[in-house]
């Protein structure tokens, strides 16, 4: 399919939008994301247009894995050993632009970062195991306060704490922030910081 001149990435990758382009070939465009999710966070679409992943998949096998190896490309180019690569297909799954890309994420403390089990299947429920390297007192305070702070600032998930396990169901977009709030949060510890709200 050729570009639509009404998808905003389409008019990114035309050059009529203005974008932090950090890999281009003909088959490939990558740029930083607006608002990122992860220290690195890079959209990489495909220079056709084709609404989500599945029906890129089905158009192209290869060019859906050009993505991916752009996606490698950039993480190596980024100092990443280890990254994460993400497809929304659907609004339901938090698409918003139709036009298929794939998300890489990417924290530059490689083997700092939670080690996270998501049910794919619901999209909405995310598990975090907190090394036992960090106290669980540290990360959600002495009597819960700064847990309570995050509660507070992201009411729409619902936060459960067991063990070394952090359990959050919510919307797609709110538990891939806290996610990533708490990775931040394991690396301020490990640095030997106290947090306080």
């Amino acid at each position: 399919m050729a570009l639509d001149p009404n998808c905003l990435f389409c008019k990114i990758i035309n050059g009529d939008i203005p974008a932090q382009i950090v890999f281009r070939n003909e088959n490939v465009v990558a740029f930083n994301d607006i608002a990122p999710q992860a220290p690195t966070h890079v959209l990489i679409v495909p220079t056709l247009h084709v609404e989500n992943a599945a029906g890129l998949a089905k158009m192209s096998p290869t060019l859906t894995a050009d993505l991916f190896v752009a996606a490698g490309e950039i993480a190596a180019t980024n100092g990443l050993t280890g990254y994460r690569t993400v497809f929304n297909t659907g609004a339901e799954a938090g698409q918003s632009v139709f036009h298929a890309h794939l998300h890489l994420l990417g924290w530059a403390w490689t083997g700092l970062a939670p080690r996270l089990k998501i049910d794919l299947a619901l999209m909405e429920r995310t598990l975090i195991t907190v090394p036992t390297a960090i106290p669980m007192v540290a990360l959600i305070g002495p009597h819960d306060d700064n847990l309570r702070a995050v509660e507070a600032a992201f009411p729409s998930v619902n936060i459960t704490v067991r063990g070394n396990e952090i359990t959050l169901r919510g919307p797609h977009i709110d538990c891939l922030a806290l996610e990533n709030l708490f990775g931040e949060l394991m690396v301020v510890i490990r640095s030997g910081n106290v947090l306080s709200c």
